[in-house]
């Protein structure tokens, strides 16, 4: 093979992925993780209501304040970079968070589905839209660039997941974190887009992203 051929064929392989991830994250949202209503209320119960709800935030009404969530689902992505969380703030409604900077293994051992409450701050958000092979897929994402900007109310921040610094921002920026262990492979989201983007020509996908205040973030 050539080294375009092989170029290809890995841009078609990510490119692979990239629609598999956003299709099950997508489904995943937008059936509430297939969730009842009486036992969604039982997992959005206790969810502290000094924070605010993604709404709130999206409207500018949050002052200050964290978004509340509770995790549903931690997302196997292996050694990747974000750790994606899908979450429901204390109304109910469904997000994707983006944490990035941090370590799967690390954020596993402390957050359990259905559980574990959140408390996010200095949040970005962005709503994620596509169209995959004519099915549109649209889901919220809230994105951070330390899991210290994770907080979990009676135990505290996240900070020990963190693992070296591989995203930056001008409105989030990351303070020192301990080096990643060897098998750490930090991939940049914007591949995600990126990958997307570059294949929306050849099969019928297309991107684009409801631009807000605070769109930042990526999946």
């Amino acid at each position: 093979q050539s080294a375009g051929e092989i170029g290809a064929t890995r841009g078609v392989q990510e490119y692979d992925k990239v629609v598999s991830l956003v299709k099950m994250v997508g489904n995943l949202i937008s059936r509430r993780a297939d969730m009842k209503n009486k036992k969604l209320k039982e997992v959005i119960d206790g969810l502290l209501p000094s924070c605010a709800t993604l709404q709130q935030f999206r409207k500018k009404e949050a002052n200050g304040r964290p978004i509340g969530a509770r995790v549903i689902q931690l997302i196997d992505r292996k050694d990747e970079c974000p750790v994606l969380v899908v979450c429901t703030d204390s109304t109910g409604e469904f997000f994707c968070l983006s944490i990035y900077n941090a370590e799967q293994a690390k954020i596993a051992e402390s957050v359990f589905p259905l559980q574990t409450a959140l408390e996010i701050s200095k949040p970005h958000f962005r709503m994620i839209q596509a169209t995959v092979k004519g099915a549109e897929v649209a889901y919220p994402c809230i994105r951070i660039a330390h899991p210290g900007d994770l907080n979990i109310p009676g135990i505290g921040s996240l900070s020990a997941a963190a693992v070296k610094a591989a995203f930056t921002s001008s409105k989030a920026t990351t303070s020192e974190t301990p080096e990643p262990p060897p098998s750490t492979k930090p991939v940049m989201s914007e591949a995600v887009e990126a990958a997307l983007e570059a294949a929306a020509a050849v099969d019928g996908v297309s991107t684009s992203t409801a631009p807000t205040e605070e769109a930042n973030g990526t999946i």
